[in-house]
């Protein structure tokens, strides 16, 4: 058995760092959390919901960003840019 954040971190391949950086909770807090190894309280339950939360929403801004990028370049996907361009 394992704790259903531990399942859907590795369902999505969400990077345990990743998470731990939208909680307020390390990476070993979280892998103790992930194994069973601390008890779990309402806050720390609150805290986990936040993360996942935190990091959907950014991934879906950064998914935003490349549809957005991909609407505008997709017919020259494969055209030269200069290396340290980043204004797209």
């Amino acid at each position: 058995m394992q704790r259903r954040i531990r399942q859907l971190r590795r369902k999505y391949n969400i990077p345990m760092r990743e998470l731990a950086g939208h909680s307020e909770v390390s990476v070993q807090r979280l892998s103790q959390i992930e194994l069973s190894e601390m008890p779990v309280t309402d806050h720390m339950n609150r805290l986990m919901e936040f993360a996942l939360h935190r990091y959907l929403l950014q991934k879906r801004a950064e998914l935003s960003r490349l549809e957005a990028d991909f609407a505008t370049y997709r017919k020259c996907l494969l055209d030269f840019v200069d290396e340290g361009d980043e204004s797209l």
